[in-house]
């Protein structure tokens, strides 16, 4: 799932209405999982699964 340029702005611009409906960890229709964050001053971002499917 592809963050849409709207959720996009609305998100960075700190006006969306429920940020944590697009940040955070969602799992998907095929089953997997998208992680999401807005860490605009990190020079890098690791995801560590807490436990392997």
């Amino acid at each position: 799932m592809i963050l849409s340029d709207i959720d996009f702005e609305a998100i960075t611009q700190g006006r969306h209405s429920a940020p944590h409906q697009v940040l955070g960890m969602h799992r998907l229709a095929d089953g997997g999982v998208v992680v999401r964050a807005l860490l605009p001053l990190a020079k890098g971002v690791v995801v560590v699964p807490v436990h392997e499917t």
